[in-house]
């Protein structure tokens, strides 16, 4: 999601959950880097992992 807010851009991210554990977070940049910014938020989003506990709490 992103919103702008005058000159600059808020991009956020928010991951599934599993159980009550999940990933969130925010960028910032300036209108006039746009382009680099959805480029950087992109790179992380594609490489960005993480393992929550299972359900059944056996890890």
């Amino acid at each position: 999601m992103s919103l702008k807010n005058g000159d600059e851009y808020y991009s956020s991210f928010i991951s599934d959950r599993k159980g009550s554990k999940g990933i969130s977070g925010s960028i910032q940049y300036k209108a006039e880097d746009r382009e680099k910014g959805e480029k950087v938020l992109l790179y992380f989003l594609k490489r960005i992992s993480f393992k929550a506990p299972s359900l059944s709490g056996d890890n």
